[in-house]
């Protein structure tokens, strides 16, 4: 116990040194906290599904989020919007229950009544005392404590729906919304002009496809592959003033303590604006401002 309490506090101490004051993040809005910058000299870090330890929290859990904001209020919370058959919206990465809880089968087949008994589980499987939130109950703490979320809208999630609910908790200034077609982005663009929209800029068909949608560059983060691409990729989008998001986990997270800060040196280097990760303690850890 005493050991957990002093790796505790060492991280808490470790994001403190480093990040930003919290008071600065909170007079932010989403988009003076992505704008591109030239010459940035750390990202905007990006905690994938709030990114909570492997031991005793589990991904898109009020728990986690609470966490992030705590250690890290500068951080953008990542987070999976799925709808159950009554049309509730909640929080869970997978179509299936058993993986992250206590259920088992598809979730879109259940009502909210049926999954609300149900526990969630940590990366180690361990059943936790907490519940599926509600995408309500994460907007109501969001909110509360100005937290940046990037809400990834899962297959069979209605757009209109979830914005509603952002807008109820007057969170529109306070996310970005990863859309997965253009059509879809065009669709919440019209609907909601000042909202962030992150698209994948993966080929340059796909980037050419985004820069004749309509949708001005001042609202829009390039979802970038995972491996890192060479520096003119990098720069064909930066000349349009539109930020870059990489993605570390499952590629630059499964570095070693001993690799890692030079490949996030070069990363740096190309495509460092936002930087997602399932490992954000690591990260802090390790990289050195």
């Amino acid at each position: 116990m005493r050991l957990s309490v002093l790796l505790f506090l060492s991280i808490v101490c470790t994001a403190w040194l480093q990040q930003p004051s919290s008071s600065t993040c909170s007079k932010k809005t989403m988009a003076q906290l992505v704008a591109y910058a030239p010459n940035r000299t750390e990202p905007v870090w990006m905690a994938h599904r709030m990114a909570p330890p492997a031991v005793g929290y589990a991904e898109n859990s009020l728990a986690a989020l609470q966490r992030s904001v705590t250690l890290y209020p500068c951080a953008i919370v990542e987070l999976d919007v799925r709808m159950t058959t009554d049309s509730v919206l909640v929080l869970l990465h997978d179509d299936t229950l058993s993986r992250t809880t206590t259920g088992t089968g598809k979730l879109h087949q259940q009502s909210f009544a049926q999954i609300q008994g149900l526990w969630l589980k940590d990366s180690r499987g361990h059943v936790l005392l907490e519940r599926i939130p509600t995408l309500d109950d994460i907007l109501r703490v969001a909110a509360s404590s100005h937290a940046f979320l990037a809400l990834d809208m899962k297959p069979g999630t209605p757009p209109e729906r979830m914005m509603q609910r952002v807008a109820k908790h007057n969170m529109l200034q306070q996310v970005m919304v990863i859309c997965y077609t253009i059509a879809e982005a065009q669709r919440l663009h019209q609907l909601y002009p000042n909202l962030m929209l992150a698209l994948g800029f993966n080929d340059a068909a796909q980037i050419a496809q985004v820069h004749q949608s309509g949708i001005p560059a001042d609202r829009l983060i390039a979802l970038t592959p995972r491996a890192l691409q060479p520096a003119d990729y990098y720069s064909g989008i930066h000349l349009q003033n539109i930020p870059t998001s990489f993605s570390a986990f499952g590629g630059m997270d499964t570095l070693s303590n001993e690799a890692l800060p030079t490949a996030f040196q070069e990363m740096m280097q190309r495509a460092g604006d936002i930087v997602c990760t399932d490992s954000l303690d690591r990260m802090m850890r390790l990289i050195k401002h």
